[in-house]
């Protein structure tokens, strides 16, 4: 048999159009099954048991404008390669204190102690006279603010990275978080200002910038207690 030009034309287009469902359907198995493996990850993230818990007895202290003790600390991440032993280090109150040392040395690890995301093998963390063991986690982590080497910002305002998680934002402590950690030098000169949208993870940002943004967000809170990773 024969068939004319235009009818085969006709026939070829309507056999892609009859292919183009299955096509969008093994791209929609693809990553479904992608997803499913994601949410498999993030599930089995949400049910690894806690190491770090609160004492039955935990308190929450008033006063964290104390010194900061160290007391003969060790400290290992796998208990066979020490990065601590017997580590002794005080911090005055109100002393501005920077520890520096070659990559690896232990200079966040200090940081992850106080902040309690790791205990000590041996030794004792004390603000003033109190084992931050013996203190809630909640209350030690809202007095203590953090500014880590990894800057996590979320797609939102300028404002609300900086505030979150307030509704009923401070304007005046706002303005004081970013001018003091020169943040409000490149704000102002943006056309919305405060309300400038920064994209996912602060994309829209250069990575000075996000650092001052971060610096703010940790000023804005007003912790008795200020820690900066690098």
């Amino acid at each position: 048999g024969e068939i004319a030009v235009g009818s085969f034309s006709v026939l070829v287009f309507l056999t892609q159009r009859f292919l183009w469902p299955f096509t969008r359907l093994g791209e929609t198995v693809d990553l479904f099954e992608r997803a499913m493996a994601s949410n498999k990850r993030i599930l089995d993230l949400i049910d690894t048991p806690y190491e770090i818990k609160n004492n039955e007895d935990s308190i929450n202290l008033d006063n964290y404008k104390q010194n900061i003790t160290f007391d003969n600390i060790s400290f290992s991440y796998d208990k066979r390669n020490s990065i601590f032993n017997n580590l002794n280090l005080k911090i005055k109150h109100s002393e501005f204190l920077g520890i520096v040392g070659q990559t690896g040395a232990g200079k966040t690890t200090i940081i992850k102690l106080l902040l309690r995301f790791y205990n000590t093998q041996n030794g004792n963390i004390l603000i003033g006279n109190q084992n931050i063991n013996d203190i809630n986690l909640d209350n030690l982590r809202e007095n203590i603010g953090y500014v880590s080497q990894e800057i996590f910002l979320f797609d939102g305002t300028i404002k609300e990275n900086i505030c979150y998680p307030e509704t009923n934002l401070n304007e005046d402590a706002l303005k004081i978080a970013c001018q003091k950690s020169q943040a409000s030098e490149f704000i102002d000169k943006l056309p919305n200002k405060y309300n400038t949208m920064i994209g996912e993870r602060g994309q829209k940002l250069s990575v000075g910038q996000k650092q001052r943004i971060a610096i703010a967000r940790a000023i804005y809170k007003n912790p008795p207690i200020i820690v900066f990773d690098e």
